[in-house]
């Protein structure tokens, strides 16, 4: 039986091998920023850490924190991914199979919500056993990366499959706002989801959900895109 330590346990590592596989890319894209994004990245999970651990986001008056903080998150990731020059040698340097692949991590935080629920601290709604099927982009990612290594998945195919993953995803974030404590609530079963305004669980919107949104749109910059690709984006700062 696993218990409320393990889970922890396995959460926080599910976190540090994706905040790796994020600078990996950096690495690959932008090898002289990799320093400094690592700072930055770790930056940010000590600071809404922290601002869990004070309660600053537990629910009260509207709008709630909580919200906000995942709303700006949001924004940073899509500017700094879509519209920065940092984005675009993200975007076109790295292999196809990479930017793909990399959504893997998507299982891991699947079987944290399963275990979540299990031992009473997560909705059932957030889980594969009712509403999110977000475990499917993770799972789907690899056969998918592996085909995308080979050349043999045609580049309509992959963006269905990232538009199929980016809709899975704004999927389970909209049960997770309509399971919050909020005037909005729908999912009005036991127990409500409180847990992702305490640390490190803040971790999840604030950090996990942004690296799925990340690598979406990175894909789609790379897709879409007409900008050709730089050897690697070389900056100091």
């Amino acid at each position: 039986m696993i218990g409320s330590h393990e889970i922890l346990a396995f959460f926080v590592v599910t976190v540090i091998a994706t905040k790796y596989v994020v600078q990996q890319l950096v690495r690959r894209a932008a090898p002289r920023l990799m320093h400094n994004t690592s700072i930055a990245v770790g930056a940010w999970l000590v600071v809404t850490a922290l601002i869990a651990w004070k309660g600053w986001l537990q629910f009260g008056p509207m709008p709630p924190r909580i919200l906000i903080l995942v709303l700006f998150s949001s924004v940073f990731t899509v500017w700094v991914t879509g519209f920065t020059d940092f984005g675009r040698a993200l975007a076109t340097v790295p292999p196809l199979h990479w930017l793909i692949g990399m959504h893997a991590f998507r299982i891991a935080v699947e079987i944290f919500l399963h275990w979540g629920w299990r031992e009473g601290f997560v909705p059932k709604q957030l889980t594969w056993e009712s509403c999110n099927w977000d475990v499917l982009t993770g799972v789907t990612a690899i056969p998918m990366a592996w085909l995308a290594s080979l050349g043999k998945v045609a580049k309509r195919g992959v963006l269905i499959w990232n538009c199929f993953g980016l809709a899975l995803l704004v999927n389970v974030v909209t049960v997770a706002i309509l399971s919050m404590p909020t005037p909005f609530r729908l999912f009005t079963n036991e127990p409500v989801n409180r847990f992702v305004t305490t640390a490190p669980y803040i971790w999840l919107p604030t950090f996990l959900v942004q690296a799925a949104l990340f690598g979406h749109v990175l894909l789609f910059r790379r897709l879409l895109g007409k900008e050709p690709a730089p050897v690697s984006l070389n900056l100091s700062v």
